[in-house]
């Protein structure tokens, strides 16, 4: 008789990722701060933690993406004020 092996189990914390954080995040650095800094915060992941997110969720690398540009848009207007 061919018993059904149980699907691996996952390890690790679970992942603190949700829209609201992600949305957080990625204003701050949009608006001019650093990934560094802001992850400093309290309640805020690991900066590994959101490299495995872009790594993972093309969603919120796009996002990324486009908040990289506009935190350089953003650094750029502040430098010629």
């Amino acid at each position: 008789m061919n018993a059904a092996k149980p699907a691996p189990r996952k390890t690790g914390r679970p992942s603190k990722y949700t829209e609201e954080l992600a949305n957080e995040i990625l204003t701050r650095i949009a608006n001019g701060e650093s990934m560094v800094k802001i992850l400093k915060d309290p309640g805020m992941p690991t900066q590994t933690c959101v490299y495995e997110w872009l790594q993972k969720m093309p969603s919120f690398a796009e996002k990324y993406a486009r908040a990289r540009e506009d935190q350089a848009d953003t650094l750029a207007d502040e430098i010629q004020a």
